[in-house]
């Protein structure tokens, strides 16, 4: 916590209530703030920079793991599952019987 522009005469009563505040000049706080984005900025740079490492290290591992696997077995080949029998047809049950079509009756004749 920094306070700024804190009148004389108060100066005692504001370090007695507030002991860890720091008391700066507008400059001191600019030059402070400068540092702290540095260093923040500094710190952000090596997370990413290790976040990159760890992705490389991961990638590369995977990779290994990957061409190990591929020849320490055979190719297997996949085959299709086998057809199910529909829902309404059971096992020995005879297939149904197409019911017979009736024949189109013709228009009457006119005499």
């Amino acid at each position: 916590l920094y306070l700024l522009r804190v009148p004389e005469d108060r100066l005692e009563m504001v370090q007695k209530r507030l002991p860890q505040a720091g008391i700066v000049t507008e400059p001191e706080l600019a030059e402070r703030l400068a540092v702290l984005e540095r260093e923040a900025a500094a710190r952000a740079l090596e997370k990413k920079e290790a976040a990159a490492e760890a992705r490389r290290s991961a990638a590369a591992a995977k990779k290994a793991a990957k061409k190990a696997a591929a020849g320490a077995r055979p190719a297997v080949r996949k085959l299709k599952p086998a057809a199910r029998p529909s829902p309404a047809r059971k096992k020995g049950a005879a297939p149904k019987k197409a019911a017979p079509k009736k024949k189109a009756s013709r228009p009457a004749r006119k005499k």
